[in-house]
């Protein structure tokens, strides 16, 4: 299903930005980093 393709792009975002998100989580709020 279209499910599928979503998950696997959205982990793939997940690892590729986490350590940006570490980064970013110790200076701004989580909610900013959603947006990039």
């Amino acid at each position: 299903e279209d499910d599928i393709p979503k998950l696997i792009g959205f982990l793939k975002r997940q690892e590729a930005n986490g350590k940006f998100f570490s980064k970013a989580m110790q200076k701004e709020p989580v909610a900013n980093t959603e947006e990039v």
